[in-house]
């Protein structure tokens, strides 16, 4: 019981700045794909929206779930490159190895429900 405990108290209150780089990178690739395939604004507008892509910042970062698959909800701080209709709240699904680390090829999208049941899936 100990244990549970334990666990759940660090998978909660310290979340890896790996983690949140992967999420960042993620979203900054989702950001640049919208623009670059843009056709009604000028190049050089472009080529802004581009650069600000690359600098995505999180308001919020919470996570849960267990220590090698976690959730995280993250707030996006507003950025100017953002796509209309993109939700400023996130959740992901995060997979993580002790020899690889985190899993940057494909964070999964989750829901809001998952994120709030996996404080339950241990």
């Amino acid at each position: 019981m100990c244990f549970l405990v334990f666990r759940l108290f660090f998978a909660h209150l310290s979340i890896d700045p790996e983690a949140t780089d992967v999420l960042k990178r993620w979203i900054s690739a989702e950001y640049t794909r919208y623009h670059v395939d843009r056709q009604d604004i000028t190049l050089a507008e472009k080529a802004e929206r581009l650069t600000q892509s690359q600098t995505i910042d999180f308001l919020s970062v919470e996570a849960r779930g267990k220590p090698d698959r976690m959730v995280f909800r993250v707030v996006i701080a507003p950025n100017p490159a953002q796509p209309p209709n993109s939700p400023m709240i996130r959740y992901f699904r995060l997979e993580h190895s002790l020899l690889l680390g985190w899993n940057a090829s494909l964070p999964r999208r989750a829901d809001p429900v998952v994120y709030f049941l996996a404080l339950f899936m241990l």
